[in-house]
């Protein structure tokens, strides 16, 4: 009889490739396999192979300690032929590029609210600041051919509040008083007898202009006492003679004042946190108490202008106004959350001209917003975080008995990363940005981003489609802005950091400040489809593929490990390149035995080294059935309590114990 020779076990084959981003909410063992479930400061390239994150640098560092406040706002726009990067901090406003010591404003103190926001108006454009109850623009003025930028004081507009006003009173309303200031004027028809006018409210000492059209039709401004007298508290200015009209019919006395007390109101559009640019308006709101659920807007392309009638209530009067987001045709209206009330609402024009009121539409209800600065657009996506994640929002027509209108969606985008984002404390405090094609939400030091050219389909009842996720750690932001397309950000210590690109700085980019990165990237914990079976991988063929970012940059390495079940990560070993600008494999030279699950952890933490993990290769046989078994470094221990309740543990004196039977009690016992 021939001797016949086993069959050669039959060898499968791994492969990790195409990578998308990482995945935090499923269970390790449960991840697609192009996913991570646990990537560290990796992102993506144009193909979507993860590479390490380039590193950022400090570019400005307090000069005292006193200087080391928080900054809370940052701001980036052109100006005058010139960049310019405006931020908040402490009790002050100041240029990052033209004096971090001097304020260009100082505020009223470390909590004043600031509002910024770039008006596109007809006079070309400019940036203004409302804060502390007054709103400035940034300018510039040239001396000896040097520019110097500075905000000045707007001269608010100061609206004809009365026309056809009797010296006695009444008239007919032309225009709203401006919330931005409480001056105004009254124009008045005079008569051939009254010499007393009175102004509709009392008249803030030495703040009155007061003219009289003369016998050619024009306007000639009256000194106070000898063209006139005033009681300011009463709001009466008398002439020493009646006044009566050149031209039958038409005003002759106009008087311009400031008018004494507050206006609530005002007071409260001042302390307004959320800006947005609408319809050729600017729209205020997130004030507080009463006024919390107010949005007031400007004229028409004028912002110096808040007609105090021009505003709408958005929902009840319990939640706060969180974000003003422009949706096409529409005006977003995002509040926080409250599962009893809409949170979501849509504000639309009632008319098409200059002087067009708004309607609301409540929309959503439920989905609201937990921080005022996590609102931004990704792929024309109204981005914002909730308390159940990062939600896109955007506007649909929907019909209902042949009637059509708009309502919002609201979807969530961050399915990926929402279980260790949702742990962060402190979410209100979070801030984003979007930057090339990621949107970028900062708190607490770590980074959680969503990739714009990454999309998933993904049909649930919360979601039609989610974003590939990254996420890094030591970014220590408090603000962030873009800034002739870098990434810029503030520190809560007053120092302002700039991203760092490859291009510029080569090799030099991939640290932060001078400190290494750890990043890493690992492989799902994979049973290759069999549990129930033990798997040997093969000590050859098995390799990890690793590149650096950008092939200028030619000094790359990586360190592997490999975990195996409830395992501790085994080192492997190291792979190292320099002057290479090819892909360089790792073979692993190693046989891992019976294994149910393993996984592949790719390292690197060293200064000013690129790195990229472009594929990963594992052979393995397919072996016994699997079974329980214990883990290596759990120890068994025998409890064991004496009739004195004396506790003894297998290992220490049990051998010294005798073991006892009670036949009356039946009781089975140990004692010395």
């Amino acid at each position: 009889m021939a001797l016949q020779t086993p069959a050669e076990q039959k060898v499968y084959t791994s492969v990790y490739t195409n990578f998308k981003g990482v995945d935090f909410t499923n269970d390790p063992t449960q991840v697609f396999k192009r996913r991570s479930p646990d990537a560290l400061n990796m992102i993506p390239d144009d193909g979507g192979t993860p590479y390490k994150r380039t590193g950022w640098r400090v570019e400005y560092s307090p000069k005292t300690q006193a200087q080391e406040k928080e900054i809370r706002d940052m701001w980036s726009f052109d100006y005058a032929d010139e960049s310019h990067l405006i931020y908040t901090k402490g009790n002050g406003v100041y240029n990052a590029f033209g004096g971090n010591e001097i304020p260009l404003i100082t505020l009223d103190g470390d909590t004043s609210n600031v509002v910024g926001v770039f008006f596109n108006a007809v006079s070309g454009g400019a940036f203004y600041i409302l804060a502390d109850s007054v709103l400035r623009e940034y300018t510039v003025k040239v001396s000896n051919e040097e520019k110097e930028f500075y905000f000045k004081e707007v001269q608010t507009y100061v609206p004809t509040t009365l026309i056809g006003r009797s010296p006695a009173g009444g008239g007919t309303v032309y225009e709203n008083v401006n919330l931005l200031t409480r001056k105004r004027k009254e124009s008045f028809l005079g008569d051939e007898s009254s010499t007393d006018f009175y102004t509709s409210a009392p008249i803030a000492s030495g703040s009155e202009t007061v003219k009289v059209k003369n016998s050619s039709g024009d306007y000639e401004i009256l000194e106070k006492g000898t063209g006139y007298t005033i009681d300011y508290t009463v709001g009466k200015v008398s002439f020493s003679a009646a006044k009566p009209p050149v031209v039958a019919g038409e005003d002759n006395v106009l008087i311009e004042y400031t008018a004494t007390g507050t206006s609530p109101a005002a007071e409260q559009l001042k302390r307004c946190t959320v800006a947005s640019v609408y319809n050729g308006k600017v729209f205020l709101s997130g004030a507080s108490g009463t006024y919390k659920s107010y949005v007031w807007y400007s004229a028409f392309e004028d912002a110096t202008y808040f007609p105090d009638l021009s505003y709408f209530v958005v929902g009840d009067d319990f939640t706060s106004i969180m974000g003003l987001i422009d949706l096409g045709e529409y005006l977003g209206i995002v509040k926080e959350s409250n599962p009893a009330s809409s949170t979501i609402f849509l504000a639309y024009a009632l008319t098409f001209d200059e002087n067009s009121t708004y309607a609301v539409r409540q929309s959503i209800t439920g989905v609201g917003a937990v921080s005022k600065k996590s609102f931004n657009s990704l792929n024309g996506e109204q981005i914002f975080l909730s308390e159940d994640g990062l939600y896109g929002i955007s506007a649909v027509m929907s019909s209902e008995s042949g009637n059509y209108f708009a309502t919002a969606t609201v979807m969530n985008r961050s399915y990926f990363i929402n279980k260790k984002l949702l742990q962060e404390e402190n979410l209100e405090k979070s801030v984003s940005i979007v930057w090339n094609r990621f949107y970028i939400l900062c708190v607490n030091d770590h980074c959680y981003i969503m990739d714009g050219t990454q999309k998933n389909s993904w049909a649930t009842e919360r979601s039609n489609m989610q974003y590939e996720c990254y996420y890094w750690e030591n970014v220590p932001a408090t603000s962030f802005c873009v800034h002739n397309k870098e990434l810029w950000f503030g520190t809560a210590d007053g120092k302002i950091c700039k991203f760092k690109s490859a291009a510029e700085y080569g090799s030099e980019a991939f640290n932060d400040d001078g400190m290494p990165i750890e990043s890493h990237w690992t492989t799902i914990l994979d049973n290759d489809g069999a549990t129930h079976y033990f798997k040997n991988m093969q000590k050859k063929g098995c390799l990890v593929t690793i590149q650096s970012a950008d092939r200028n940059i030619s000094n790359t390495s990586a360190e592997v490990y490999i975990r195996a079940d409830e395992n501790k990560p085994v080192y492997i070993g190291a792979v190292a390149a320099a002057n290479v600008d090819l892909p360089q494999d790792f073979y692993i030279k190693k046989k891992f035995k019976k294994y149910k699950r393993l996984q592949f952890i790719i390292k690197n933490d060293l200064l000013n080294e690129s790195f990229g993990v472009q594929e990963v290769v594992k052979l393995y046989t397919m072996g016994n059935y699997s079974k329980n078994r214990i883990n290596n470094e759990i120890e068994t221990y025998t409890l064991i309590v004496d009739r004195e309740s004396n506790l003894y543990v297998s290992g220490h004196d049990v051998d010294s114990l005798k073991m006892i039977y009670e036949p009356d009690t039946g009781f089975l016992f140990y004692e010395e």
